[in-house]
């Protein structure tokens, strides 16, 4: 009977020593077999809980008792240890969470683009390239300005701009989107419950800003001068990247900023136009409207 048992335990000896990573630890540490015997119950274990990994193929399918975590085999030079780490599956999930925390949406939604398949025309090419250096340039830290991409109603300011916004944070940054005329509104709001600071501060140091749709919104002194060219101002120092979309070109954009015929007002909008130009490169997108 004793033999038995011993070439029992002989034979799963010869099993656990087939697994690479058992393999690998007894190598690398030169361990006898007399110490593979004393830690056998824990290698047996290792390998049971590492089998049920073998034909996983996500987190729904995960077997472990911790979902997510697979198992690893250590060697401390007197005992070996069962020990856990976050699967390939795990860690992909936690990589896109953090890209989804690093883009911040104000009052909108990306759920219907579809990234994947940009629609590309001659209109929408020299934008895309504009794009695609603003980004190239920021992620070397070369000096570049954002963009003011004004047209026509529904030719896909947003969506391009979306696009960049998303590729930005996929990268590693910190971006706001914010839907411009709904960001007014809140901040207005936040006026009379004292978090306006709070708000014009994360506006003004986010490292990319995207101010979708600017124009369409009520304007009143107060946004324009304390709020809206506070911000710009603070950009503009700082070299933040900034962009916008707009209905609005150049003149119209002028005539919206100005509130009224005063000379205070037109002094006022003059400087907030010249920051504006300072931040971004003024582009105009001429495309048929896709919303129709």
């Amino acid at each position: 009977m004793e033999n038995n048992v011993e070439k029992d335990r002989a034979q799963l000896l010869k099993q656990v020593l087939k697994d690479e990573e058992v393999k690998k630890i007894v190598t690398d540490f030169q361990i006898p077999t007399s110490t593979i015997d004393k830690n056998l119950n824990i290698i047996l274990a290792y390998l049971l809980r590492k089998k049920k990994c073998i034909n996983c193929h996500s987190l729904t399918t995960c077997q472990q008792g911790y979902q997510g975590y697979a198992p690893y085999l250590s060697y401390d030079e007197v005992k070996f240890d069962l020990n856990y780490e976050p699967c390939q599956f795990l860690q992909a999930k936690e990589k896109l969470k953090e890209k989804q925390n690093n883009l911040q949406l104000i009052s909108c939604s990306f759920d219907n683009f579809n990234f994947n398949d940009i629609y590309v025309n001659v209109n929408r090419k020299e934008i895309l390239n504009k794009i695609r250096t603003c980004i190239d340039n920021y992620e070397k830290k070369e000096p570049t300005k954002g963009l003011y991409l004004h047209g026509n109603y529904g030719c896909g300011k947003t969506f391009l701009l979306a696009y960049l916004a998303k590729t930005v944070a996929d990268k590693g940054h910190k971006v706001i989107f914010a839907y411009y005329p709904d960001l007014a509104r809140m901040l207005r709001s936040a006026i009379s419950s004292g978090q306006i600071e709070d708000l014009i501060e994360e506006l003004k140091t986010i490292e990319v800003l995207v101010l979708d749709d600017f124009g369409g919104e009520t304007l009143t002194n107060y946004i324009r001068d304390e709020v809206l060219g506070a911000i710009l101002q603070e950009r503009m120092t700082n070299n933040r990247l900034t962009f916008m979309s707009s209905n609005l070109d150049e003149t119209l954009l002028v005539d919206h900023l100005k509130e009224s015929n005063r000379d205070i007002d037109s002094l006022r909008a003059s400087r907030i136009f010249e920051r504006i130009k300072k931040l971004m490169e003024f582009v105009k997108l001429v495309d048929e409207d896709y919303r129709n």
